[in-house]
């Protein structure tokens, strides 16, 4: 999976709830807390998987532009998984191995155990954690590739654009020759 995810931006799904990996808060602030949460589209539940050495990944949210961390730089079963500023720590390295058909364990480097989900809980705002791997379904992540899409009007083929990129409600559209990005 490894190079064909590099720079792919994905959400990534457990097996056992449907659910996303999200950030528990919108904000770009260190030590948020990671959660999974119903897939609304947002850009806290959307992930980069960037290389850094040998199969070890980064895993940048796309919304914080921050990676995905354990906390405290631990080897326990239970620490929590934050986002933090990549510093290339051990324990903001991660690598992809397969589980099943399209299902992956998210292996940290620093301890060699999985990305889970405590208690195997089904709930929105379910905190991620690291535990030992015991194959269950709640440490099984699938990784869906982020689509997007341009609207053309077929009478001008011009694309819709929202007007300096903002991202407030009620920003402006505006129609401009489609560049490609």
């Amino acid at each position: 999976i490894g190079s064909s995810l590099s720079y792919a931006e994905v959400v990534i799904v457990n097996k056992l709830s449907g659910k996303v990996l999200s950030l528990a808060n919108m904000t770009n602030q260190s030590a948020t807390l990671v959660q999974q949460s119903t897939n609304t589209g947002s850009l806290t539940q959307k992930w980069t998987l960037i290389p850094v050495a040998g199969d070890s990944f980064k895993l940048i949210n796309e919304y914080s532009g921050q990676a995905l961390d354990v906390t405290g730089i631990s080897q326990s079963n239970g620490a929590l998984v934050q986002q933090w500023n990549f510093l290339g720590g051990e324990n903001q390295q991660w690598s992809v191995q397969a589980a099943a058909a399209n299902l992956y364990y998210i292996v940290s480097k620093n301890s060699g155990k999985v990305l889970d989900v405590r208690g195997a809980s089904t709930a929105d705002g379910a905190a991620a954690q690291q535990w030992a791997n015991l194959d269950g379904a709640n440490q099984q992540w699938q990784f869906i590739p982020v689509q997007y899409l341009h609207i053309e009007s077929k009478w001008s083929a011009k694309a819709l654009s929202v007007v300096g990129g903002d991202t407030w409600n009620g920003a402006f559209i505006e129609q401009l020759t489609y560049s490609g990005d």
